[in-house]
């Protein structure tokens, strides 16, 4: 994946901030863009949110171009023992775009919506975002329907 030039998702652990810019310190390739929409950029956008003992919800961003923009979807990853948990779940579909007026890009010109964190309370999924690079938004999901979506969609967990 380095030798490719592709921005992509990768795993990598330290001890300190330094540790992640040594040459000896080991990343993982964890998802490369694959999706048209993904072709500019991919990137992890919350922390993951633990589904069950083995499962974690990933929301991530991709980006096709300047004029599509930043928009997000989950991906579903499985703990591994010894190992960074490993990708079982990446679909191409937006789930979440920019809709609302609001949303819209002002003085950066590029569509942009962006999980920054997530909170499961009861039922619902709460995702903080940011819209177009000037704006912070709250939105509310249907935790279980989003999960019984991706088991719909081929996830088996």
């Amino acid at each position: 994946y380095l030798s490719e030039k592709l921005p992509s998702m990768v795993w990598s652990a330290g001890e300190t901030f330094y540790d992640f810019v040594k040459p000896e310190n080991k990343k993982v390739l964890l998802c490369p863009p694959t999706y048209e929409w993904e072709m500019n950029r991919i990137g992890a956008s919350a922390p993951p949110l633990r589904i069950d003992d083995k499962h974690w919800l990933l929301c991530f961003h991709g980006k096709q171009d300047d004029g599509v923009g930043y928009t997000q979807n989950f991906m579903v990853l499985r703990d591994r023992e010894n190992d960074f948990p490993e990708l079982i779940y990446h679909k191409d579909e937006r789930l979440i775009t920019v809709k609302e007026e609001w949303e819209m890009p002002g003085k950066f010109h590029i569509p942009c919506i962006f999980i920054t964190g997530m909170v499961k309370q009861g039922n619902d999924l709460i995702l903080a975002y940011g819209a177009g690079d000037e704006r912070v938004g709250l939105m509310t999901l249907d935790y279980d329907e989003l999960i019984q979506h991706i088991k719909d969609n081929g996830c088996k967990f």
